[in-house]
């Protein structure tokens, strides 16, 4: 970046448009690299659960950034233009007058490159040098800024490269395993259903929803878990849609339903089901509690990860119990489905 924008600074009115192109592609090369590296890097230094927010906040110091250099560097442009535009346009006023032009058109010109460019050529040279000498500056000005950014990335490399300890290593990269570890137990339901919830029944998932803190039964748990299914997959939820996903008729689901929206969980509009907020609340309480027990399962299958990374892929799983119809307490098999409804 410092060389492309040092380059960028030494171009005169007659660089040709193939060496400027070749100067915005090395200061292009220079970005492209830099931003993605930096991103991982910052990512690199958050837990798993923080990785969304540490993105964001990259991406919204770039904004940043760039509306503060903007302004800084277009004061400073301004700034210098102003002085040698008058100058330029005093020359080119004089040269006009010996050539017999009117003067005063000169300055009229001067406040567009169209008009500049309609001056015939030793009018129109001293304008273009004020534009090209003010643009020198603007790109110098920018050179140092990047070498103060290549420096400060310097430091936690540095900072790794000194030994700071052996403790502290482990810690790099730390992001990017436990995304690996989620994408592992994402990527690997079979294992998971097969060690885990190929021994959970009815039985245990109605543990798990009574041990809960929700107000709900087994069935109207599962009620308001297809709603949170639908709602969450397809975009909206309806008693057909569910029914048909069970493969059950609408008629044997429609009571639990009824219930559900008279005890104020759901409420129903036309055809479509939507959570009220003690809906949506219960909804919260039973994930958490899947997520609560897979957590404790998790740990005794495949071995716990420190501090909150369990978490985050315990709810990873957990979201996918929930797609896969488990986290309500009901299996998806039809006449077990129904029974589990009743």
């Amino acid at each position: 970046m410092g060389v492309g924008l040092y380059l960028l600074s030494l171009m005169e009115p007659e660089t040709s448009t193939w060496l400027a192109s070749l100067y915005m592609f090395v200061l292009g090369t220079g970005i492209g690299l830099c931003m993605q590296v930096l991103t991982i890097a910052v990512q690199n230094t958050v837990d798993y659960a923080g990785l969304g927010t540490a993105t964001s906040g990259v991406t919204f110091f770039r904004t940043l950034g760039s509306s503060f250099g903007t302004a800084v560097f277009g004061t400073i442009y301004a700034n210098s233009l102003g002085p040698r535009l008058a100058n330029g346009v005093g020359e080119a006023s004089a040269v006009a007058g010996g050539l017999g032009l009117d003067p005063a058109a000169v300055g009229r010109a001067a406040q567009s490159p169209a008009g500049v460019h309609g001056l015939p050529d030793a009018v129109a040279e001293p304008i273009v040098n004020a534009y090209a000498d003010t643009l020198h500056t603007v790109f110098l000005w920018t050179v140092p800024v990047a070498a103060v950014g290549f420096v400060v990335a310097l430091f936690p490399q540095a900072g790794e490269a000194a030994g700071l300890g052996a403790r502290r290593r482990p810690r790099h990269g730390r992001g990017l395993r436990v995304a690996h570890h989620v994408r592992r137990l994402g990527e690997a339901p079979r294992t998971v259903r097969g060690r885990i919830l190929r021994r959970t029944g009815p039985d245990t998932a109605r543990r798990i929803v009574d041990a809960s803190d929700t107000r709900l039964d087994a069935a109207g748990a599962w009620a308001v878990m297809q709603v949170e299914l639908y709602t969450r997959t397809v975009g909206h939820a309806s008693l057909g849609l569910i029914a048909a996903g069970r493969r059950v008729p609408p008629e044997v689901l429609l009571p639990v339903f009824d219930r559900m929206v008279d005890e104020g969980f759901l409420t129903r509009d036309g055809s479509l089901l939507s959570h009220t907020p003690a809906g949506e609340r219960e909804a919260r309480v039973i994930t958490r509690a899947w997520g609560s027990w897979l957590a404790d399962r998790v740990e005794r299958e495949r071995g716990r990860p420190s501090g909150p990374e369990l978490r985050v892929a315990t709810d990873a799983i957990a979201k996918k119990i929930v797609a896969e119809d488990l986290a309500s307490g009901v299996p998806r098999s039809g006449s077990r489905a129904v029974a589990g409804a009743r």
